[in-house]
């Protein structure tokens, strides 16, 4: 992984996981830049980061926690077919995702793709 790779890695990280609030992340090919949920952003699904609480290999799903608004930490499950291959999730890895509904409409996290390991 390049240097500038881990350092907007480091940020983005910071960001969504300490520095309360969800980040949305907005790349094209060669660039990459990290926004604050609240912005106006045309045609983005609004990502968000998070990082992976629990994970069942052997099952094909688990939990990832990222933070909402005032601090707290909220759980949404995810699916194996929900994640980006090639990608073995375990727990710690830092992810990014958007919110979707699941089967029988609550929301889940699909679209999962990793940003970085434990």
């Amino acid at each position: 992984m390049s240097r500038v790779r881990r350092s907007l890695v480091a940020a983005v990280t910071a960001l969504a996981i300490a520095g309360g609030g969800a980040v949305t992340v907005v790349a094209t090919p060669g660039t990459a830049q990290a926004a604050p949920a609240s912005s106006k952003i045309a045609n983005d699904h609004q990502r968000r980061l998070g990082q992976v609480r629990w994970w069942n290999a052997a099952k094909g799903f688990g939990y990832i926690t990222y933070k909402v608004a005032g601090g707290l930490h909220r759980d949404l499950y995810t699916q194996w077919k929900w994640v980006e291959k090639p990608f073995g999730m375990e727990q710690g890895d830092i992810v990014s995702f958007i919110i979707g509904k699941g089967p029988k409409g609550q929301d889940v996290a699909v679209d999962v793709k990793q940003i970085g390991g434990a």
